[in-house]
């Protein structure tokens, strides 16, 4: 089970201007979201609909990450940066849903070297380093992990598009005929 509370505050801090020297907004809450899934599960207090939540808001709180640092760059004059982070934005959810939809439809999707914890290593990261060396520059250690995570994001996207193609044109088993056509 998860706390909506926990994820307010995140939420809340996410979308500070400028996180204080050496505290970057967002990341603590990341580690603290293991612990919470760690002990729902030790207290047998996990439910099917908590997992669900979970994932749900883990989508919100990178989102607010994301549009944060979005925020972040415009107001810094860094619009390429901004316009850039706005497609790390839209590339993520496209991770997300095309594993969504894929399961939907009765098909693996878990594949893609982008997965939810390698773009939370990689936005942690830059929210840590930019609280440290500051992101005033336009190449700065926030910036370089949008590009990182945009780029990463869009290529899991496109792995799990062909996959998912493959995986739902292929014939049924014991069959010759394809499947229907995407």
């Amino acid at each position: 089970m998860t706390s909506v509370d926990g994820r307010r505050s995140q939420a809340q801090r996410g979308v500070r201007l400028r996180p204080p020297p050496r505290q970057p907004a967002g990341t603590h809450e990341h580690i603290d979201d293991i612990g919470v899934r760690f002990m729902a599960r030790l207290a047998g207090k996990s439910t099917r609909f908590g997992a669900f939540l979970d994932s749900t808001l883990d989508r919100v709180g990178e989102g607010l990450a994301l549009f944060a640092a979005c925020y972040l760059f415009a107001g810094e004059g860094q619009p390429t940066n901004a316009a850039l982070c706005a497609f790390a934005i839209l590339a993520s959810v496209m991770v997300s849903y095309t594993r969504a939809r894929a399961e939907a439809l009765n098909a693996d999707a878990a594949v893609g070297f982008g997965s939810r914890a390698t773009r939370v290593v990689i936005l942690s990261a830059g929210l840590i380093l930019a609280g440290i060396f500051g992101y005033d520059d336009p190449v700065n250690a926030l910036s370089v992990s949008v590009w990182v995570l945009a780029f990463i994001s869009t290529i899991t996207a496109i792995q799990r598009i062909l996959h998912v193609r493959r995986a739902l044109l292929a014939p049924a088993s014991g069959t010759d005929a394809p499947a229907d056509d995407l």
